[in-house]
């Protein structure tokens, strides 16, 4: 859980389960990471995924900026020199970009594209003229979201 979370929330899940407070990005599981606290209006951590097939960056809503989040996962699981980074496989998640203007996404799309970004699954706030514009954009590339979609990478 990040810092920034409210206190009465913090205690809920406190008092549920044990709770780990994370600033910088930490392996939860064998190629499963945090990426940490991703900072912006409001901060988020995201889970990035080593995979076989590539890396996975797995975002809520994406606050900070669903580039900014691809470039904190794609940084937490190739640390290094940026230029040798390998693609990344697939994006899902929230994009946070319901209501943003037509140039606004095409910026987003051209900034994911030139992080190498393979897929994307953009999900709930991402709005639908956004989704409609990544799926043209990625072609091939674009994966319909919703509630229990299994995604197999190629």
């Amino acid at each position: 859980m990040l810092p920034s979370f409210p206190a009465r929330f913090r205690n809920t899940v406190a008092a549920l389960t044990n709770v780990v407070e994370v600033t910088d990005s930490l392996e939860i599981f064998p190629g499963i990471y945090t990426t940490g606290q991703v900072t912006g209006d409001v901060s988020e951590q995201a889970l990035a995924i080593r995979t076989d097939k590539g890396s996975v960056i797995i975002t809520g809503c994406a606050h900070p900026g669903i580039a900014k989040m691809v470039k904190k996962g794609r940084s937490t699981l190739q640390p290094g020199d940026e230029v040798q980074y390998a693609p990344v496989a697939l994006v899902v998640g929230g994009f946070h970009l319901a209501g943003a203007s037509p140039a606004q996404i095409e910026r987003v799309i051209a900034d994911l594209l030139s992080l190498n970004v393979q897929q994307v699954c953009p999900t709930h706030c991402t709005g639908d003229v956004t989704i409609a514009m990544f799926a043209e954009a990625f072609g091939e590339g674009f994966i319909p979201g919703g509630a229990g979609k299994v995604i197999t990478l190629p």
